[in-house]
Parts: C-alpha cells; structure tokens; sequence
C-alpha cells in the first residue's frame, strides 16, 4: 500500500507538469486532476490507475477505414483494446534489431534537453523511452498493448528510471 500511495503522489506530480496536454479520449475534453484521479471535466469518467498505468483508454474504439488492411487491423485492434494482449515489438520480441535501436536513439538524443517534456507514442516494451528518459525531464509512454506497458514498466525498474509515465491509451 505504501509503494502504491508513493507512486500516487509521484505520479500526481508528473501529472500536473502535463495535465494541460492531456483530453478526454472520449468526448475531447480537458482533464482535471482531482485527489489523485483523473477526471474528465465535461464528462466526469473518471481515469483509473492500475498497476501503474493510467488507462485513459476510450470507451468506444475507433473506427479504421483502410480498406485491404480493415479486417486484420480492426481485429488487432479489438483484442488489444479489450484485453491488451498484442504482438510485441522491438528488443524484447527480436522483431528490430539492436542497431536500428541505438542509431534511431542517437538520432533522437540530439534533439532532447535536460528539461525537455517527450512522448513515445506507440511506445510499446519501451525500447526508446526508457533510454531517452535517461536525458530528458518527463516521458510519456504511450500504448494500447498492456503487456507492452509492463514490459516497458520492468525495464524502468531494472534501470532505476523514475521519470516516465505510463499510459495505456489508443
């Protein structure tokens, strides 16, 4: 309960650093940190946080209009929504490899400041943000896939990087 309640005012922190970029997935409005939930302020759906993730999933998903590829991405789609079971990618899946990784990283390292505020969108096992949260001030890690996010969530642990924030999110 103490690690919890530790994480909570941590991450209540790291909220209200962004909370001016975050919206309602559902109806596209802002958001309002109140005693350590985020609430929708127009809707008032409340955000839960689970096992360190902030599902800020929508309630409805998306509608995917592309054609040939429909039917085989909607269907991804649906089971990653629902149960968060997607095919991971990156490092931990062998499906890039590690010099895509560190020669896209360098890339992105030369545009990042001590107190810069980044977002990995897609950010799946973490392959990037938990390096890059190394050089920046705050990470957003971004994913639909829940086993993605606790991947990503041990990698941080294992290399003591406290500055990201997880967020399972379309």
């Amino acid at each position: 309960v103490n690690k919890y309640l530790r994480y909570l005012e941590m991450c209540t922190l790291k909220i209200l650093e962004i909370i001016d970029l975050l919206f309602c997935p559902d109806d596209n409005s802002s958001i309002i940190l109140n005693d350590n939930e985020l609430i929708c302020a127009t809707c008032k759906r409340e955000f839960s946080v689970k096992e360190n993730i902030i599902d800020m999933r929508p309630k409805n998903k998306i509608n995917i209009n592309y054609d040939d590829k429909k039917i085989v991405y909607s269907d991804y789609y649906e089971s990653v929504l629902k149960d968060g079971n997607g095919a991971q990618f990156g490092l931990s899946s062998k499906s890039v490899p590690e010099g895509f990784i560190v020669e896209t990283f360098n890339q992105l390292e030369l545009h990042l400041k001590p107190n810069s505020i980044v977002c990995d969108i897609g950010a799946a096992t973490g392959d990037y943000s938990v390096l890059l949260a190394k050089k920046c001030k705050l990470m957003i890690h971004c994913d639909l896939d829940l086993n993605g996010l606790l991947v990503a969530q041990k990698k941080a642990i294992q290399e003591k990087v406290n500055n990201i924030l997880f967020f399972r999110c379309d």
